[in-house]
């Protein structure tokens, strides 16, 4: 989703046939990361739409992931669904039905997309704790403090992507808080560490004046 459209109201109107026999539920998930989801249904009279309360599965994760469409049977039914996204430049649009049986399923699809770059971020991660692990030493044999700005640097870093790995389309609460604002927190926060690191490393207020005062 393009930036301007982020925090703006998105509809989409979509109709739905049930060809059986029986009545019929099918999940309507219209893409990640939502932080508000309403359906309206159109009133085959009077022909305007209306809101509808939609009941939520065990397994869909939240109130706004999907939403619940209740179909009699040979039912033709028209839907409009206006939807919000979070804070985030990971938004995508991809309206999706399915029976809540394939719901879990489907979520295991979707969150391996990234699978290659999810095992390269891992082993990111790995590289930013041997670097916790020698800045520690550092500061075990030289008590020297920045090494410990380094290591809160490695730390911060490597919470974000591990985060961004573990987390990827994992439809909670807590993801929705982490791509919206606190993986900036993390990735402001260690590159600031690095500066002090850097700054107090090359001891840029004697020697390097200049330096210091675009570093600070």
């Amino acid at each position: 989703i393009q930036a301007r459209y982020i925090g703006k109201s998105i509809f989409l109107q979509f109709s739905v046939k049930n060809d059986t026999d029986t009545a019929a539920s099918l999940y309507f998930l219209p893409g990640f990361y939502c932080n508000s989801l309403h359906l309206f249904k159109q009133d085959k009279m009077t022909r305007q739409f209306r809101t509808i309360d939609f009941s939520n599965s065990p397994d869909a994760g939240g109130e706004h992931i999907v939403c619940c469409l209740d179909l009699a049977a040979g039912e033709t039914a028209t839907y409009i669904t206006e939807i919000s996204f979070i804070k985030t430049t990971v938004n995508t649009i991809t309206p999706t039905l399915v029976q809540e049986n394939f719901l879990p399923s489907l979520y295991t699809r979707l969150q391996n997309e990234r699978h290659l770059n999810s095992i390269i971020t891992y082993l990111v991660c790995g590289i930013m704790l041997m670097m916790i692990i020698y800045s520690f030493a550092g500061f075990y044999t030289s008590r020297r403090m920045e090494f410990i700005y380094y290591a809160t640097y490695a730390f911060l870093l490597g919470i974000m992507f591990f985060g961004k790995a573990f987390l990827y389309k994992v439809p909670t609460p807590l993801n929705f808080m982490f791509e919206s604002y606190f993986d900036f927190i993390l990735q402001a926060s260690g590159t600031l560490f690095y500066f002090i690191f850097l700054r107090t490393f090359i001891n840029s207020e004697k020697e390097y004046p200049v330096m210091d005062k675009v570093l600070y």
